[in-house]
């Protein structure tokens, strides 16, 4: 992967969905697929899965599927069997990304994700959205990683892009994001366009820094992780 190059300036790690990608209308439709084939006349649309894909699949299906908790472990496994066999659009990588990922890469900046994700399917979405080989590291949800906001995968993407807490930025859209960083110990960059919801009138004002385009990324991650 060529995010490894970068280990000299820094490293930034990014959450995937609502941060990197914008999966919530992927999700939606493999979840109304679910839903037809129950004979439920309910349909969801991105904005209704959009904040439940922060907490991860069993969340998003108790709350989404209207299901008892004794269903959802047969529910989440084939919400992930059908996600894997669902190809991912070019399109769900947010305007920008590819540009400010390789921007970063060029300015000597490791990169790595940690998503709550399971593992395969971060593979799967990176892969398919074209920008896998720019990551050091791909950490999502599994044996060696619980889901956030337990540090656990943070540390392993750090560790594995070759990257050192000190010059460490983390970029998410939530405020499960912003919890992993302050667990970490590093400073954050919050997409406002993602499903935090911090681009939607009313809501309090996002933590931190906070970035409303892919372009302003590369200058916000330098001014935190000076020369």
């Amino acid at each position: 992967m060529r995010g490894e190059a970068g280990k000299g300036r820094g490293c930034v790690i990014f959450d995937l969905d609502g941060t990197l990608a914008d999966t919530a209308p992927l999700i939606a439709g493999i979840v109304n697929a679910m839903l037809a084939d129950r004979g439920s006349p309910r349909r969801v649309t991105a904005r209704d899965t959009a904040p439940h894909v922060i907490a991860g699949a069993r969340a998003m299906m108790g709350a989404v599927l209207e299901i008892g908790p004794d269903d959802i472990d047969a529910a989440v496994s084939e919400f992930r069997a059908r996600y894997l066999a669902t190809p991912t659009p070019k399109d769900c990588l947010y305007p920008g990304a590819r540009e400010a990922l390789g921007a970063l890469t060029a300015r000597g900046f490791a990169l790595g994700v940690w998503s709550n994700k399971l593992q395969a399917l971060c593979d799967k979405t990176l892969a398919e959205l074209g920008v896998a080989e720019l990551f050091g590291a791909i950490v999502g949800t599994g044996p060696e990683a619980p889901p956030k906001p337990d540090p656990t995968g943070f540390n392993l993407a750090l560790s594995r892009a070759g990257g050192r807490r000190e010059r460490c930025v983390y970029v998410g859209d939530s405020e499960l994001d912003h919890q992993v960083a302050k667990i970490a110990g590093v400073p954050m960059v919050m997409m406002t366009h993602g499903y935090g919801g911090y681009d939607v009138a009313g809501v309090s004002s996002p933590p931190g820094v906070a970035a409303a385009a892919f372009s302003e990324l590369p200058g916000l991650i330098e001014a935190l992780v000076p020369v």
